[in-house]
């Protein structure tokens, strides 16, 4: 008979497990071992009262059915009464059987008496699970805590070193009026704590029952069954052997899709051959459990010329139901050895459709308190954006007021000095001459005309000098008559110019002809040609565009830095704010 403790105190964990996981783990391996021995099994959950009671019976149903009731069970209340609970099961059981009252023995009433008259009756085996820190009271400041049995909260502060000394004082105390109580009502016990191996705990406490006179004395087959069931307990194929299977489970119970790992360890000795079952992945391990992955064979010496052969698999379900996970096969040096046999529970979400006016909104997210750690590195971060936005205005109203230098590359036709002067002469014989102010500018623009040409043709710079000055010049190499005609044109321009000298309309003409004859006469054979002119920059316009280049260049960097530091705060301000 198991009597299993259902009450509020039991809803917590700090370490591996809550106390009701460890409870309920510690009581399906006790319904199991039931199965082997070919015994009846049942339950009784209590709170302060008996909130389920369920027969004792045999069979691989019955006990799916009472793992299945203590993975899913809700108490009433959550208060602890445990002498009500030893009370009933002296009442209803009138059969001699052994009970495990399993427990964190977390009771203000006294139940010593009706733990001897239960004792007295039945043999009764006492299971206390606990969480380590029920011991010692961890250092972590104010701290907010609740009795789970009756709602009461109030803060305490653990950084007083009383107060831990305290609470110590407080579970040694309790362990040593329990130890008592056991001992004056004969019952054997144990304490298991959350991160603790159950089954070694298990396994030493019926050790212990076994070398007892008690237990040969009134009961040979109950001593027996009991290291049957202890060998259960720890995988083991024998007794006494050297050889060691253990089989483990991390969760009961996972929703539908979930993951848990199935831990197998086999303790053998040193140079003894281990094989370990092996799975493909999606291959069943009992119909409708999946194994996902399993991982290498891990081996690590414990000392005493022995050693440990580990591997775990990675279980999943898509059915919802109450699993029997087998007991492994390990062969050790080509024999035999079995695990022990698990409960895995496969759950579903509850949808409630009848009442779809209850389906509520998620609440709200749950502000997170401000830590000046997080978010200092950002702060100073957005502060040196700041400042880089700065200096990048600045530096564009540098660029903006320091305007740049246009400088145009001209294409400049080269026209032959002769098609250029008598391009001019075309024109000059397109204008009327009638009075003596049109002949004045008549013959200044043809006399113009004529220096230009000689600049460009002879080399040497007509247009300073007078006219008598400019044909000595050429009567050095040229033709005798082409001098006198020109040399007569250029005197009657002077007459005309400053003598207020009038000429015929034929005299006109003649000169032009002369002016014309001078420039096909002494023309060269140069052809047109087309320049690229650049103009050349001043040290000033040269310093002001590297100026400008140099600004430019800062400008782009500083952009590209700006826009990654801002990228780079907002990522982590969204991820602090997530």
């Amino acid at each position: 008979m198991l009597l299993v403790d259902v009450s509020g105190s039991l809803d917590f964990g700090t370490m591996k497990q809550m106390k009701r996981d460890l409870a309920t783990e510690i009581a399906a391996t006790l319904a199991f071992s039931a199965i082997q021995n070919n015994d009846k099994i049942g339950v009784i959950f209590f709170s302060d009262r008996i909130e389920k009671y369920i027969p004792p019976k045999k069979g691989r149903k019955h006990i799916l059915y009472i793992i299945r009731e203590m993975l899913n069970f809700q108490p009433q209340s959550q208060r602890t009464d445990i002498g009500c609970a030893l009370e009933y099961f002296t009442r209803v059981m009138k059969r001699h059987c052994t009970a495990f009252v399993i427990s964190d023995f977390y009771d203000h009433k006294d139940f010593q008496h009706q733990l001897q008259i239960a004792n007295q009756k039945h043999d009764v085996v006492a299971i206390q699970v606990y969480d380590p820190r029920a011991k010692v009271l961890p250092d972590v400041g104010l701290l907010k805590v609740m009795d789970a049995e009756t709602g009461h909260e109030m803060y305490i502060d653990t950084s007083s070193k009383k107060l831990r000394m305290a609470h110590t004082q407080q579970w040694l105390m309790q362990q040593e009026n329990l130890k008592t109580d056991f001992a004056k009502s004969k019952v054997d016990w144990t304490s298991i704590a959350t991160n603790e191996d159950f089954s070694k705990a298990l396994l030493m406490l019926f050790k212990q029952r076994a070398d007892k006179p008690k237990a040969q004395s009134k009961e040979t087959m109950f001593k027996v069954k009991n290291i049957i069931l202890s060998l259960a307990l720890l995988g083991c194929s024998g007794l006494a052997q050297a050889q060691q299977v253990e089989q483990r489970i991390d969760s009961l119970q996972i929703l539908i899709g979930q993951q848990t790992v199935l831990h197998l360890k086999a303790s053998v000795k040193q140079g003894d051959k281990v094989q370990l079952p092996s799975f493909k992945p999606q291959q069943q391990i009992t119909p409708g459990v999946e194994v996902v992955e399993q991982s290498k064979g891990d081996t690590s010496h414990i000392g005493d010329d022995r050693m440990v052969v580990s591997r775990d698999y990675t279980l999943t379900s898509f059915d919802e139901k109450v699993y029997v996970i087998p007991a492994l096969n390990v062969k050790v040096n080509g024999k035999n050895f079995h695990g022990n046999q698990l409960a895995l529970k496969v759950l579903t979400v509850p949808v409630d459709t009848v009442h779809p006016n209850q389906f509520y909104p998620p609440k709200d997210v749950q502000d997170n308190p401000f830590s000046w750690s997080e978010w200092s590195a950002l702060f100073w971060l957005s502060l040196l954006l700041l400042i880089l936005c700065g200096a990048w205005l600045y530096l564009r109203n540098r660029l903006k007021n320091n305007k740049p230098i246009i400088t145009h590359i001209r294409i400049v036709k080269r026209v032959p000095a002769h098609e250029k002067a008598l391009n001019q002469i075309n024109v000059i014989k397109q204008q009327h001459v009638e009075n003596q102010e049109t002949q004045k500018a008549y013959y200044t623009q043809l006399t113009n005309t004529l220096r230009e040409y000689i600049v460009s043709r002879f080399g040497f710079n007509a247009m300073e000098m007078t006219s008598a000055e400019i044909i000595e010049r050429l009567r050095e190499a040229g033709d005798q008559k082409m001098i006198d005609e020109l040399k007569e044109l250029f005197q009657t321009a002077d007459l005309v110019k400053f003598a207020k000298y009038e000429t015929l309309v034929n005299e006109n003409d003649a000169n032009l002809v002369n002016a014309i004859n001078f420039i096909d006469q002494t023309k060269t054979d140069e052809k047109p040609t087309e320049e690229k002119v650049v103009p050349q920059l001043t040290n000033e316009e040269q310093k002001t565009q590297s100026q400008r280049r140099l600004i430019k260049s800062l400008l782009w960097i500083g952009a590209i830095v700006g826009l990654a530091l801002l990228g780079y705060i907002i990522y982590q301000s969204v991820m602090l704010l997530m």
